[in-house]
């Protein structure tokens, strides 16, 4: 079954297309990238087994505009009709001898296009255009043949159509689609749309345009202007399309269709989602689950309505985005890294993990003004501020949301509903409050800082900085007991303030040492010697105030020693002592002398 939901969709359609008067012109309406073309094929597959029609004509717009073809996309689509028609098994004989006559006459029109009166105007009214043109005295030899030529055309398009019908049931009739119009330049669009309805409305013939309301209206803008527009602009739609069908977006089964992009397939049955047969074991979106609640889906799909909206191209957009960041996190050993603080990396981990980072990826690609903002300062303190509507009013960032959105309010209603379910994502606890702790939103920093999303060198640094720590208490002969605590107090700095790259970037200075920078600023190193395989220092601007501003309590833990060292920084931190209290103590003193300096 297909996950967008459409299929209801085409089959009431592909009944329509048999049993309708004809001619007729139904057009397809949604913006890009709504699945506009998924149901012209969708169609085109129901249409195959049906007795009264033949094999369906599809023409793609965008393949001839991609050649520099646009200007002659009328007499493109005529002779590829044509073309088509001559190909099919079963036309007679009588069908395919008019069907080469007619090629030979539209590249006879083909060459002889060079006025750009005729290509401008021929798609909207020949007769007209030579009428206008006898008026302004404008005519050539070469015009008059092409004029003549199109005028003509309709007649014996429906001379060839009859020759093809009779020898076929009564009813019969052909389907021609065309597609990709909102990829074209609106003016385009609208003379090849003028031109099926001039020159091949005919009986048998039912066309399907995939084409949005708004095209015709830029089109009427681009060639006719913007007052025929507001006058004649809805006019000239119901002239070219008979019948109007709107995508069903809102209907779409968004939960549905975004899982199966991720590899699984609901099963109604079982009301569960189960592994698609398909699916990649490596693209698996939580690859050790044989099964996943609907609950899951929902979160998904919030997150993706939210953000990115009810567009299948949107969506497939975001599941890319997101399968790049699943491999930078395991890239950067996001897994490993949360072994070693003694995080369970069971299935809920791996799930809340993959969650964030697939929203994540949903957000910046639909804010990123907003998704800069909340990088600044990653908190649940600001978590719980972007699900205030008045709050965002106050963000320059919505200033920049509203300049290239229709209706701000919405937008920021979405975003608001966004970290309402971030919200929900992350709270462990089943009170009432709702509210992200501390502990709680660490893995929002884990999974910021494992796929890079802030930017800078990502978790690999520290990886660079415990083999240069390993490497010289190796040569220094370091003892495995020692060596596990040296481990221990590396891993206690990378997994406080100073270790994540939005507030502090490790950068490689040398053979012995990695110094660390805010905001460019150099703020302190991380140093080896094979007397003392890891040295962290401090560098604040003034030792004095640095030591004033200390806690007593945190002062035991820092010594002034000047710059005589590898590494930026004059006053060291004693980091395995910290190791030796308690792990809130610890990271406590660090916290606070990330704050004096950076600060």
């Amino acid at each position: 079954e297909e996950p967008l939901g459409l299929s209801k969709y085409a089959s009431a359609l592909t009944d329509f297309i048999v049993d309708c008067e004809t001619p007729i012109t139904i057009g397809i309406q949604g913006d890009w990238g709504v699945g506009k073309t998924s149901l012209l094929n969708m169609v085109d597959d129901q249409l195959v087994p049906k007795p009264k029609t033949t094999p369906v004509i599809y023409f793609n717009t965008w393949q001839y505009a991609q050649l520099d073809q646009e200007d002659h996309l009328t007499v493109a689509m005529l002779h590829d009709i044509v073309r088509r028609i001559e190909d099919l098994r079963s036309a007679p004989p009588s069908a395919r001898e008019k069907a080469g006559e007619m090629m030979k006459n539209v590249g006879k029109m083909a060459a002889n296009m060079g006025n750009q009166m005729v290509k401008n105007k021929v798609g909207i009214d020949a007769k007209k255009a030579m009428e206008e043109t006898e008026t302004n005295g404008e005519m050539t030899p070469g015009f008059l043949q092409v004029v003549n030529m199109m005028v003509d055309y309709k007649q014996q398009f429906r001379e060839l159509v009859e020759a093809f019908m009779e020898d076929k049931i009564e009813g019969s009739r052909f389907v021609i689609m065309i597609d990709d119009l909102d990829r074209i330049r609106p003016a385009r669009a609208l003379d090849l749309l003028s031109s099926v309805k001039n020159f091949l409305d005919v009986p048998h013939c039912v066309f399907v345009l995939a084409v949005d309301y708004s095209v015709i209206q830029r089109g009427v803008e681009e060639k006719l202007g913007s007052d025929e527009r507001k006058q004649h602009g809805k006019s000239y739609f119901d002239k070219i399309i008979q019948v109007p069908f709107n995508m069903p977006v809102s209907s779409y089964q968004v939960d549905e269709y975004a899982m199966s992009l991720l590899g699984w397939t609901w099963d109604e049955e079982g009301e569960k989602y189960v592994r698609s047969e398909d699916a990649d074991e490596d693209d698996l979106y939580l690859n050790r689950h044989v099964k996943i609640k609907r609950r899951t889906a929902r979160e998904i799909e919030n997150l993706v309505c939210t953000t990115v909206g009810k567009n299948p191209r949107s969506i497939k957009r975001a599941v890319n985005y997101y399968g790049l960041l699943s491999r930078v996190f395991d890239t950067n050993n996001g897994h490993e890294r949360a072994r070693r603080r003694n995080i369970r990396t069971d299935r809920s981990w791996q799930s809340l993990y993959l969650e964030l980072m697939f929203g994540f990826a949903c957000f910046q690609l639909s804010y990123p003004e907003l998704f800069e903002h909340f990088l600044r300062d990653p908190s649940p303190q600001r978590l719980h501020k972007l699900q205030d509507l008045d709050h965002l009013d106050r963000l320059s960032a919505t200033e920049k949301i509203a300049e290239r959105v229709s209706d701000i309010e919405d937008v920021k209603s979405d975003i608001t509903a966004f970290f309402d379910q971030l919200v929900d994502i992350l709270d462990d606890d089943e009170d009432e409050e709702w509210e992200v702790t501390a502990d709680e939103f660490k893995p929002v920093l884990d999974v910021i800082r494992d796929t890079n999303l802030a930017g800078g060198t990502g978790g690999d640094v520290w990886d660079q900085i415990g083999a240069m720590v390993e490497e010289v208490a190796d040569r220094a002969g370091t003892g495995e007991e020692e060596l596990d605590e040296i481990r221990e107090a590396l891993s206690f700095l990378e997994h406080s303030k100073w270790g994540h790259p939005l507030h502090v970037e490790a950068k490689d200075s040398g053979t012995h040492s990695f110094n660390l920078y805010w905001h460019e600023e150099p703020v302190g190193a991380i140093s080896s010697i094979q007397g003392n395989p890891l040295r962290f220092y401090v560098a604040p601007d003034s030792e004095e105030s640095f030591l004033e501003s200390l806690s007593e309590a945190s002062e035991e833990y820092v010594e002034v020693v000047g710059e005589s060292h590898y590494g930026k920084g004059s006053v060291r931190v004693h980091l395995r002592d910290l190791v030796d209290l308690n792990r809130n103590q610890g990271q406590g003193v660090l916290k606070e002398i990330h704050e004096i300096i950076v600060n």
